[in-house]
C-alpha cells in the first residue's frame, strides 16, 4: 500500500454556469454547421458492436450527429458560429478503434480516441491535447508540447461519454498575440483530466498556423465513426461585473441571528480592501464582518451566485435586495439586475469555535465565465489533505468499508478492490452484491483520517454505479414474484472470502441453505469484469438478478445494452443461461433461474 498526499485540495470547483450565454446546438439538422458533406448525418439511435473495429448500426431519427467517413467522403465539421472563451461539452461514442477529434477554433486538437483499458494514457488518448508540429524547432524532435490525461477514465467502446472543456482564448493587443490559448480545464466521464494547459500556439492538424481571437469548433471528419449529442456551447465574450470601493466594518461579539448594526460598536474599519479573511485586523474566535462596496453590473440579466461559508451564517444584499439571506452552509441564488451600478452588502458572522472562517462566492451571467469575487487566500481557506491510495497491485481495502451512494444511500459493510491495471470494483458483502466499478485511480481514504472520521471510502475514478445495493440471490415461487431486498428469513449469512494465487478475492456466503462462492476478476484485456457464481446446496428456485434499469436491451444472444448506453452485459453461455427481462414497479429486471452457477462478464 502507497499513501500519496496532495497540498490543498478545494472542497468547491469552479464550474462554469453562464445560463444567459448556453445554447445547445440542434441536432434536429445540420443547419448549425458550415456546409456539411455527406460523411455526416443526424439519426436518432446508434449501436457498436464491441467486436468489430470501426462498426455503427443506426437507426432514422434526430438528436444524434453521427460522422460515418469513407474513402471519398470524409471532409471535417465546421459550426456557423465562431467562438473564443468558450465552454463546451458534450456526449460522444465511438466506435471500436475508433480515432477521432474536435479543434477548438480549428486549431487546438483534443483526441477523441477509443482508449478503452490502457492504464497509462499519452496524448494521442481520448482526452489527451496533440502535440505541436515544428519541422525547424528541432529535427530530431520536430514534434513538441501536447498533454497526456491525468489519469484514463475512458469508457468501452459503444456507450456514451461525456467531456466537458472550459477554453480561454488567445488575447491579443494590435493584431500581436500577448496571451497564450488555454485549456482551464477538462473533464472526462466526470473527472479531472487536465488543469491550466497553456497551448503555445496551434497543434497537428490545425487548419492554420495563425491564431485569431476567435474561429468556428471543427469536428474531425477524416478518420473514425463516431457520434455526438447534446452538444452544450457557453459563448464567453461579456465584460464581467466589477467590485469596487470596498471597505469592511468589523464588529466583535456572538451573532448567530441577524443583529441590528446601528446598535452594535464599531472595533474596527478598513478602507479599499478586498473580501478576505486572511487580515491580521480581525479579532479571535467571535466577530461580526460587514463588506460594502459597489457591484457594477455592464449588461443586464440574470446574475448567479454560488456560494460556500463555514464557521457562521453570512447574508448578501445587491441593490437594497436581499439575496441571501443570514444562514449558514451557502448554496446558489440568483437575481435579475438592470445595467448598473448597486450598493453591495455582505455580511459574515463567525461564532462556531471548531469551525475554521471559509467563505466563497463566486458569480456567473450573461455572457462572462463564474469567478471569484472572494480573494485568492479566502478560497482555499477551507480545505482538506487527501489520503490517495493508488493500487499498484491487486488490493484489498476493508479497514475503511462505508460507501456514500446516489439517494442518500450507504454501504456500511463494502470491500474495495483494486487492481493495477486501473479498474476497481466495490462489493457490499451485507447483499452479496457489486456496488459500483470504476476506471482510473483507486481510493482516497481521508474521510477516515479527518476529525472523528466517518470511514468513507471516495472512488477516485469515473464510476458505474449499478442501482441500490439489493440481495443478488432470491428464492421465489415464480419468475413473476417481487425481488426483495430484506434478508430476514433468507439464512443470509456472510462467510468471508478466501484469495487466489493473484491475491483477488473470491467472496462467500450462505443463503436458503445455499452456499455461494462469488468472484469477479477482470478480463485478459483488463476492459471489463468478469463474475462467477457457484452455488453448492441449491434448495431449488433460485434467481439471480443481473440488472435493473430502466432501458435493458438484448443485442444478441446472451448480449445485453444496459441503460442510456451505460454498459454491457454478456452471459458466457447463452445456449444454457436463460435469462429473463421483465418490469418491476416500472423498472426493468435482468434475471436469472441459477442451478450450480454461471459466468458472466461486465464491459464498461
Amino acid at each position: 500500500m502507497r499513501y500519496f498526499f496532495l497540498l490543498k485540495c478545494f472542497f468547491f470547483l469552479m464550474i462554469s454556469e453562464a445560463v444567459n450565454a448556453q445554447v445547445k446546438i440542434d441536432l434536429a439538422s445540420l443547419n448549425s454547421f458550415k456546409n456539411p458533406t455527406a460523411n455526416w448525418h443526424i439519426v436518432g439511435n446508434v449501436i457498436v458492436d464491441i467486436k468489430k473495429s470501426n462498426t455503427f448500426t443506426y437507426s432514422e431519427g434526430n438528436g444524434i450527429l453521427m460522422n460515418f467517413p469513407d474513402a471519398t467522403m470524409n471532409n471535417d465539421l465546421f459550426t456557423t458560429q465562431k467562438f473564443g472563451d468558450v465552454d463546451i461539452e458534450f456526449d460522444c461514442m465511438l466506435a471500436k478503434e475508433s480515432k477521432s477529434a474536435i479543434y477548438l477554433q480549428g486549431r487546438y486538437k483534443i483526441n477523441l480516441i477509443d482508449s478503452w483499458g490502457i492504464a497509462i494514457p499519452n496524448s494521442t488518448d481520448m482526452g489527451g491535447i496533440a502535440k505541436r508540429v515544428d519541422g525547424k524547432k528541432s529535427k530530431d524532435q520536430p514534434n513538441f508540447d501536447g498533454k497526456e490525461p491525468r489519469q484514463n477514465v475512458a469508457k468501452a467502446a459503444g456507450l456514451w461519454q461525456h467531456l466537458k472543456i472550459c477554453f480561454l482564448a488567445p488575447r491579443f493587443v494590435n493584431g500581436v498575440k500577448k496571451e497564450n490559448a488555454k485549456i482551464i480545464r477538462m473533464e472526462l466521464n466526470g473527472i479531472l483530466i487536465q488543469k491550466d494547459i497553456e497551448l503555445s500556439g496551434t497543434t497537428e492538424g490545425s487548419i492554420s498556423k495563425t491564431e485569431v481571437p476567435e474561429d468556428a469548433l471543427r469536428f474531425q471528419g477524416g478518420q473514425g465513426i463516431i457520434a455526438y449529442r447534446n452538444i452544450i456551447i457557453s459563448d464567453y465574450r461579456n465584460p464581467k461585473p466589477t467590485l469596487t470601493n470596498l471597505n469592511l466594518q468589523m464588529y466583535r461579539g456572538q451573532f448567530e441571528k441577524e443583529p441590528d448594526i446601528s446598535t452594535l460598536g464599531l472595533y474596527k474599519k478598513l478602507s479599499n480592501t478586498a473580501i478576505a479573511f486572511n487580515l491580521k485586523e480581525i479579532p479571535k474566535n467571535k466577530y461580526l464582518m460587514n463588506f460594502k462596496g459597489l457591484f457594477t453590473v455592464p449588461v443586464a440579466g440574470t446574475y448567479n451566485f454560488n456560494t460556500k461559508v463555514t464557521g457562521g451564517p453570512m447574508k448578501l444584499t445587491i441593490n437594497n435586495k436581499v439575496v441571501y439571506p443570514y444562514a449558514e452552509d451557502g448554496g446558489k441564488v440568483s437575481v435579475d439586475l438592470p445595467k448598473g451600478t448597486f450598493q453591495f452588502s455582505l455580511l459574515y458572522a463567525k461564532y462556531i469555535d471548531y469551525k475554521k472562517v471559509s467563505l466563497i462566492m463566486k458569480v456567473s451571467g450573461p455572457g462572462f465565465r463564474e469567478f471569484a469575487l472572494t480573494d485568492s487566500v479566502s478560497n482555499t481557506l477551507n480545505f482538506y489533505y487527501p489520503v490517495l491510495l493508488n493500487a499498484n497491485e491487486n488490493m484489498i481495502v476493508r479497514s475503511y468499508n462505508f460507501i456514500d451512494l446516489p439517494n442518500n444511500v450507504k454501504v456500511t459493510h463494502a470491500v474495495n478492490v483494486g487492481s493495477a491495471a486501473q479498474l476497481h470494483y466495490n462489493y457490499d458483502v451485507n447483499m452479496g452484491s457489486l456496488v459500483q466499478i470504476w476506471h482510473g485511480e483507486f481510493l482516497d481514504v481521508a474521510p477516515s483520517w479527518r476529525g472523528r472520521g466517518d470511514a468513507d471510502t471516495k472512488p477516485l475514478g469515473a464510476v458505474l454505479y449499478l442501482g441500490k445495493p439489493t440481495l443478488s440471490i432470491n428464492r421465489l415461487k415464480n419468475s413473476n414474484a417481487s425481488w426483495t431486498s430484506d434478508t430476514t428469513s433468507t439464512g443470509f449469512k456472510p462467510k468471508g472470502y478466501v484469495l487466489d494465487e493473484k491475491d483477488r478475492p473470491a467472496f462467500k456466503y450462505n443463503i436458503y441453505g445455499a452456499s455461494v462462492t462469488d468472484r469477479t476478476v477482470l478480463l485478459d484485456n483488463n476492459q471489463g469484469l468478469q463474475r462467477t457464481i457457484s452455488i453448492k446446496n441449491n434448495p431449488g428456485n433460485l434467481y439471480f438478478l443481473l440488472a435493473t434499469n430502466n432501458l435493458i436491451e438484448a443485442i444478441s444472444p446472451g448480449f445485453y445494452l444496459i441503460g442510456d448506453h451505460e454498459y454491457f452485459l454478456q452471459l458466457n453461455n447463452p445456449n444454457i443461461d436463460k435469462p429473463i427481462i421483465r418490469v418491476q414497479n416500472g423498472t426493468k429486471e435482468l434475471m436469472l433461474p441459477v442451478t450450480e452457477g454461471f459466468t458472466y462478464s461486465i464491459y464498461y
